[in-house]
């Protein structure tokens, strides 16, 4: 499925249990636009599912006094806009543990990230990581597009609810709902609830 179809499909999702993430939405960039810039970063090799998801949306309004937590985009992260991506990339770069071509995408607000391997000469490209501070990133989705359908599977399935006015997911039930999305990633099939 085209990762336009999935970011709709999850955007719909979050509606249907009464989370507006369009309303904190700044509105989707140029795709050649979004390539340009990229391009001006040596190690990057941008993907068309990248170009796609900054034309849509590229990143999240923030506004003074906002609470990061009440303007997630999956739970526990807000998406970042291009420009806040690079910039966070240029800064990750002298992190001894940070992925060389590990473009950052969603971040929490606190040195933790959601990133996609753009280093065309990885066995990894494309496939999505979670970057812990402090930790080794490690795959969590072979692509952005099962990011989104784990995301949106988990709204449905009643999993990822808001609570309290923040994005709530049951941990053990998400573990088991990604080991069936994702089966060729070690970090859902080898989970504790596997």
């Amino acid at each position: 499925m085209a990762i336009e179809t999935e970011l709709r499909s999850l955007l719909e999702a979050l509606l249907s249990i009464g989370w507006d993430s369009e309303s904190k939405a700044l509105p989707g960039l140029n795709e050649e636009l979004a390539a340009k810039k990229l391009r001006e970063i040596p190690e990057i090799s941008g993907n068309h599912d990248l170009f796609s998801l900054f034309s849509l949306r590229n990143g999240t309004k923030i506004d003074t006094g906002d609470d990061l937590l009440s303007i997630q985009f999956i739970p526990g992260y807000y998406l970042l806009s291009l420009d806040e991506a690079i910039d966070h990339y240029k800064s990750l770069l002298n992190n001894q543990v940070w992925k060389r071509g590990l473009f950052p995408i969603l971040a929490d607000g606190m040195g933790h990230y959601i990133g996609i391997d753009l280093n065309s000469s990885s066995k990894d490209y494309c496939c999505i990581f979670e970057y812990i501070e402090g930790y080794f990133p490690i795959i969590v989705y072979r692509s952005l597009s099962k990011l989104m359908e784990t995301n949106t599977l988990s709204i449905r399935r009643g999993i990822t609810t808001v609570k309290n006015g923040e994005l709530h997911l049951n941990e053990e039930a998400y573990s088991i709902l990604a080991k069936e999305v994702n089966t060729d990633v070690p970090f859902w099939t080898e989970s504790q609830y596997a």
